[in-house]
């Protein structure tokens, strides 16, 4: 069976596939502080923040299975915006 990439989808926080991955080339990074602290590990001793990459608006109130299937229903609509027509089976 020979298989081919008809078209790309992404849920990012620099964007869909097209801006992300330009975004990307470029070197743009959107590291946020996140929801939690941990206790430092270095020589002075205390709390920091942890930084992530996280999907603010887009993935709130989510957790678990429901946030992964929202997560790939946005990459799936993503995906058939850009695939060539006819390359993907409607059902």
């Amino acid at each position: 069976m020979r298989l081919a990439v008809t078209g790309l989808g992404m849920v990012s926080t620099l964007g869909p596939v097209v801006p992300g991955c330009a975004a990307l080339r470029c070197g743009m990074v959107r590291p946020a502080p996140l929801d939690f602290h941990v206790v430092s590990s270095g020589d002075m001793p205390g709390v920091e923040a942890v930084t992530g990459h996280p999907l603010r608006g887009l993935t709130a109130g989510f957790t678990g299975l429901g946030l992964y299937a929202l997560l790939a229903h946005h990459a799936l609509q993503d995906l058939l915006a850009h695939a060539r027509p006819g390359t993907l089976d409607p059902g």
